[in-house]
């Protein structure tokens, strides 16, 4: 008999990294900002943030611009999966810790 997950796992990126996020351990607010040297596609980008039991706890849209400000004041404190979508794709995901 298999193993049935009740919750959907978070997604898993296809893309190299671009962004980071700064400061991490993040407190009430953090920035995502394009790495140093990267190129990043225009347009819109949507951010998901999920917890270690892959509930959605924080989503936000951003434009590709070179800083954005996530609020995570409502996060408390643990590990956090940011996943990075792109026209509907999964762009990157990082490790967020608060």
């Amino acid at each position: 008999m298999g193993l049935v997950h009740s919750k959907q796992d978070p997604p898993t990126p296809a893309k190299t990294t671009t962004f980071g996020v700064y400061p991490n351990p993040v407190t009430d607010h953090c920035i995502l900002a394009v790495l140093m040297g990267e190129s990043l596609p225009v347009g819109n980008y949507h951010i998901m943030v999920y917890n270690a039991g892959g509930q959605l706890q924080v989503q936000q849209e951003i434009d590709a611009t070179r800083l954005s400000v996530l609020d995570t004041s409502q996060l408390s404190s643990g590990l956090y999966q940011l996943s990075i979508f792109k026209d509907g794709e999964i762009y990157q995901t990082l490790s967020l810790v608060k």
